[in-house]
């Protein structure tokens, strides 16, 4: 019996056949929220992650209640396992478009998985922001792999007919991911350049001045890879303070106006 296992029922008695179906099948329907939390908790500790940054979301798949990895939670396990993304291939078979990601952890164990996506009919920014899921979707797919979780991502649940997110107090809901589940960048980065494209509103910027700060090639910010969103954050934040200033100099200047008027 796993550790995390034996933490659940030391928290809380659990019918045994309820239990299986836990180790064995992933199927979390038959527990109680107390005992859903318990497990969830246990989980993120012994791998190392921030339950609080919900690594782990339930979709009800096949009848059954299970886990599947955020976002967040590959961008964790990437910096606490110290994965390290070695190689990326790309090759288009017929209307598919297929990635492989190469990952190494320090004491050499390498691992590699694939993320595909279909292409036909799309061009532009929707063909863009394809290879850019496929890359994503290698990347996460690789990390989950190389740390031994075999569990869904977050970017495999929108193609896989019938699955329905849940809430985590347990009842089954449809509904659409929020926005920033969409971006590519983690959400404390999203959060972030949110945040200082609102102080920037404040300070009367405008739209032109903002997207004038994209990185070329990218038209919105829900497409910026965690690098160039944090990149992006700094520039704003630089931005910001310039015109923050501007706007300082402009009042004192007009202050020494009226005193000599």
């Amino acid at each position: 019996m796993s550790h995390d296992t034996q933490a659940l029922q030391t928290r809380e008695q659990i019918d045994p056949h309820i239990m299986e179906q836990v180790v064995m099948g992933g199927d979390l329907s038959k527990l109680t929220t107390k005992q859903r939390v318990s497990y969830y908790n246990a989980l993120c500790r012994s791998l190392g992650l921030n339950p609080l940054t919900k690594p782990f979301e339930y979709i009800k798949l096949d009848s059954k209640l299970v886990l599947y990895a955020r976002k967040d939670c590959a961008e964790q396990l990437r910096t606490t396992r110290r994965v390290s993304i070695t190689d990326i291939e790309t090759e288009t078979l017929g209307d598919l478009l297929i990635v492989t990601a190469y990952a190494m952890l320090p004491d050499g164990r390498r691992d590699a998985d694939r993320g595909v996506v279909y292409l036909k009919g799309l061009f532009g920014d929707q063909l863009s922001n394809a290879h850019m899921r496929a890359l994503t979707k290698a990347k996460r797919r690789v990390t989950l792999s190389i740390c031994g979780l075999g569990m869904l991502d977050e970017s495999e649940i929108e193609s896989i007919r019938g699955a329905e997110r849940v809430e985590s107090d347990g009842p089954t809901v449809n509904h659409k991911p929020s926005g920033l589940d969409q971006w590519q960048c983690t959400r404390p980065t999203a959060m972030a350049l949110l945040k200082v494209c609102e102080r920037l509103k404040a300070a009367k910027a405008t739209d032109e001045q903002i997207k004038a700060k994209l990185p070329p090639g990218v038209t919105s910010r829900k497409d910026l890879t965690e690098e160039q969103a944090k990149q992006l954050v700094n520039e704003l934040q630089a931005l910001y303070f310039e015109l923050t200033r501007h706007q300082s100099e402009e009042i004192h200047e007009g202050e020494v106006i009226d005193a000599q008027i």
